[in-house]
């Protein structure tokens, strides 16, 4: 372009453009539109020419440039939408299309900061996607303050759009400020932004540059996805980007995450890695260092000193992934396991190796190693019955030494119980077991030195030489008939020959036992501990051997529960639970110990004791704290009337009891007891609404925001509860007017004063919302149609306009108004819908406050729209 023709293009080009901006649909010729006037606009901008004519056109280009971006930072400001949106767009490609060392004007700079800023959050998404990009490049990941970062942050942590969080993740700088935002996404609600996360993550961040919680968390979230798409995504990309970052070793990867804490993780990824991978290179890692190689037949196993806690995990998962493939495993398996009377030895002769038992760290790697070949013994073959006799043997040497630690007990425990061949045998073998425990050790040592055995037969040579000369002199007086002295010479034989044979017999016994000294208290808490297991492994099969748990109740568990060592009372308190889980006789009679016990005791032992109730309610019912059958069997019809009445007051109580623990100002006991009545309701043990309005308050309140695993456990259970059955939706409902009417009526310097009262309705209206019931209902039944289910939403929108009636300036009118507006109201229900509508229109009389009146007019309407599509149904059917 002359100078002459350069003002005249851009003002008819301008013109042009604006045609462009307006269009706000995305249609492929304006977009190829958008494309070509960021690439001329920006193809000669930065070029160096040397003739004078070229760096005239190469100055008319970068002015063209320039108007053109001041042309659109103008136009961005217009409230057509199709205008900011065109317009923020051709700024992002203008941009982009710059090379990397291109400059531009410090005030244009300004300009374009400071416009795109103000678009990151216009109302209209698009708009906002088109900023978010237009403004990536002027991001300073080394600037801790850089205000692009902060309003990306503020973005992707709380734009309302999918797009507008996606656009972020894909264009926010990586450093130290965002990577914690970024790993945020991975839960975002949204799949498509989990999976743009997860892309982000695996192409632009090393494993390296992650902490262990952050790789460990990513890999949670990611294999554990409900979308198979993140699933494949995490694998395919995520894990395996990092696998080829460290060599492709498996081992090294298992070495940047935490393997003994994460055990159930790392399986995991061990296991989807198997199925991509060679067997023969599968077996490489564990043969790959000859020198750290044994070899037993045809197997190739690590030597037990160069065991590592990757090493050892890696071994086990998978020996079981080939026992899983079945016959394609066979030949494999063959090759990294021995036989099972050789492994037994190896894993004797990994016990026997020395280690520094004040290392903390080094124990309990030891530990972890020794667990994980235990777990591995018992996915052996268990076929050979010499190599079952040997594992049992290794078992019970583990239970028995006092050295070994307690934590290893149930994998021992669970693992025996393969070896036997039914559950009273079981039991019989382990009870042998605790009863060797408990007896006193006896040690055996030598009596005397060798030095002193030496002395000794020189005295009794020298006494025989003594007693051959006597005797000879005996002889002689015989001869001479001297018979006093012959008497005194046979005495003093007599003598030496009783102090040899005591000489001789002290010799002999050269090996003299004598008892150990050991500690009572861990004597009994590993039988207890023992017990306990053996208990856990034989429930629900315990009736053939009742006698053996009653003898163990009265010689070790009832000892110590009364024992002052608290570690011992809380397992003795754990094993009298689980024996009166498994005799409903057993539990009545030591219920009101348990009571005591939650009371009184040490908190841990209170929260053991306050479970076991817990547990025996939800087993038995609560007729487990009244007399026993037997005893009501006989009573007259009288006595009859007066039991129930006395039975029902002694379960109130024991309810009054358990849901004081509810305000326990111990965290731990306040827990249980939550979790405890979910399961009383959630089985049907128990039907409350009164109880349902104490965890609805205490799920909302302040004061149990720090309880993580209370609110986990209270927001899985209403959802379940409330979803199961019609019965349930009511009793919910029957809860819900006296919980709102608590908050409302809390005093000012309560802690249930600052509950939202609108979250509570949003939750019941949501939670006994027809259409939501019956897609659960169906999704557990099979896909199947669920009849005979009620709208309770009817009922309850009777309730609500009740409620307005009876309050019509209270503080919670416009938390019932709202409420309205959210209810499924049955539009067939013509009964229902004329007193709703009568109801409504004598509360619009009374009510003064706007939006309250507002949002009744809003639900009048919508009674009134659906009454007439419902008549209008009906013409039709009829016609």
């Amino acid at each position: 372009l002359r100078d002459n023709q350069y003002e005249e293009f851009c003002r008819d080009f301008i013109a042009a453009l604006r045609h462009v901006l307006i269009v706000f649909k995305q249609e492929a010729a304006v977009e190829r539109l958008v494309d070509f006037i960021a690439r001329f606009a920006t193809e000669t901008v930065g070029e160096d020419e040397s003739e004078d004519e070229e760096n005239t056109t190469n100055e008319n280009s970068n002015q063209f440039m320039i108007l053109l971006l001041q042309f659109l930072l103008t136009a961005n400001q217009a409230q057509d939408r199709g205008i900011r949106y065109r317009s923020c767009q051709l700024v992002c490609k203008l941009l982009s299309n710059l090379s990397e060392d291109a400059q531009i004007d410090d005030d244009l700079y300004n300009l374009i900061y400071e416009a795109m800023l103000e678009r990151l959050f216009d109302k209209v998404p698009a708009v906002r996607v088109q900023a978010v990009r237009a403004v990536a490049r002027l991001q300073d990941p080394t600037d801790d303050q850089c205000a692009i970062i902060e309003k990306y942050v503020q973005l992707i942590s709380h734009d309302s759009s999918p797009d507008v969080r996606r656009a972020v993740l894909s264009n926010i700088a990586i450093n130290a400020i965002t990577l914690p935002e970024i790993m945020e996404r991975t839960k975002d609600v949204k799949e498509s932004v989990r999976r743009v996360a997860y892309q982000v993550l695996a192409e632009r961040i090393g494993i390296k540059s992650l902490t262990i919680n952050q790789r460990l968390e990513l890999l949670e979230s990611g294999l554990n996805d409900r979308s198979n798409g993140i699933q494949l995504i995490c694998k395919g990309k995520l894990l395996t980007n990092w696998l080829v970052s460290l060599g492709s070793n498996i081992l090294t990867l298992l070495q940047h995450l935490d393997v003994e804490n994460a055990t159930k993780m790392t399986e995991t990824v061990l296991n989807k890695l198997f199925s991509d991978i060679p067997m023969e290179d599968l077996i490489a890692p564990l043969v790959a260092n000859e020198d750290n190689v044994v070899v037993y037949g045809r197997a190739k196993i690590p030597k037990e000193d160069s065991l590592t806690s990757e090493i050892i995990v890696y071994w086990r998962c998978l020996t079981q992934h080939l026992n899983v493939i079945g016959s394609q495993g066979e030949e494999y398996l063959d090759r990294i396991v021995p036989e099972l009377s050789v492994f037994c030895e190896y894993i004797k002769r990994f016990i026997a190796l020395p280690y520094d038992n004040e290392d903390e760290e080094a124990t309990l790697t030891r530990a972890f190693i020794l667990e994980q070949l235990l777990i591995l013994a018992g996915v052996m073959d268990l076929s050979d019955e010499v190599g079952r006799r040997n594992l049992r043997n290794l078992f019970k040497d583990q239970m028995m030494r006092s050295d070994s630690l307690l934590t290893l007990l149930p994998i021992i425990l669970e693992q025996y119980q393969k070896l036997t061949s039914d559950c009273k045998c079981y039991v019989s073998e382990i009870t042998e077991v605790i009863s060797d425990i408990r007896q006193p050790l006896i040690e055996t040592r030598l009596k005397h030195s060798k030095e002193e055995i030496r002395q000794m037969e020189l005295k009794i040579a020298s006494i025989r030489v003594k007693i051959n000369e006597q005797k000879e002199k005996l002889e002689e007086c015989v001869a001479n008939e001297d018979f006093s002295a012959a008497s005194e010479i046979k005495a003093a034989i007599q003598q030496m020959e009783e102090q040899k044979s005591e000489l001789k017999n002290e010799c002999e016994a050269t090996e003299i036992e004598t008892a150990v000294a050991q500690d009572e208290d861990q004597v009994i808490y590993r039988c207890l501990s023992i017990f306990k297991e053996m208990l856990t492994n034989t429930m629900g099969m315990t009736a053939t051997v009742d006698p053996v748990i009653n003898d163990l109740m009265d010689s070790l568990v009832l000892p110590g529960v009364q024992n002052e060592n608290p570690a011992i009372r809380k397992v003795a308190v754990e094993c009298l639970s689980l024996c009166s889980i498994i005799n409903k006789e057993r539990a009545r009679v030591h219920l009101v110990l348990f009571l005591q016990i939650m009371q009184v005791d040490q908190m841990d032992v209170r929260q053991v004791a306050l479970k076991a109730v817990f547990d025996l309610l939800l087993v038995f019912g609560f007729k487990i704290c009244n007399e026993s059958d037997n005893v009501a069997t006989q009573s007259a019809e009288g006595d009859e009337q007066n039991e129930k009445v006395n039975n029902s007051n002694t379960s109130g109580k024991l309810i009054t009891i358990l849901t004081s623990f509810l305000d326990n100002e111990i965290s731990e006991l306040r827990q249980v007891a939550a979790e405890g009545f979910a399961k009383l309701l959630l089985s049907g043990r128990l039907s409350s609404p009164k109880l349902i309005s104490r965890l609805l308050l205490l799920w909302y309140s302040p004061t149990s925001e720090e309880d993580v695993h209370l609110r986990h456990c209270l927001g899985v259970f209403f959802p379940a509860f409330a979803l199961n059955s019609n019965e349930n939706q009511q009793c919910l409902l029957d809860a819900f007017f006296p919980t709102l009417h608590t908050i409302a009526d809390a005093p000012d310097d309560s802690a249930l004063r600052n509950i939202d009262a609108n979250n509570v309705a949003e939750l019941v209206s949501h939670l006994t919302s027809l259409h939501i019931f019956q897609a659960n209902q169906e999704q557990q039944k099979g896909k199947r149609i669920v009849d005979n289910t009620v709208n309770v939403h009817d009922d309850l929108a009777v309730k609500v306009c009740n409620e307005i009636l009876s309050d019509h300036e209270g503080s919670l009118l416009r938390t019932w108004c709202k409420m309205l507006n959210s209810l499924s109201i049955d539009k067939l229900n013509r009964q229902n819908v004329k007193i709703l509508t009568d109801l409504v229109l004598e509360a619009l009389e009374v009510v003064k406050d706007k939006m309250a009146l507002k949002a009744l007019q809003k639900f009048r309407d919508n009674l009134q729209s659906n009454s007439s599509q419902s008549e209008e149904e009906n013409e039709e059917g009829t016609d």
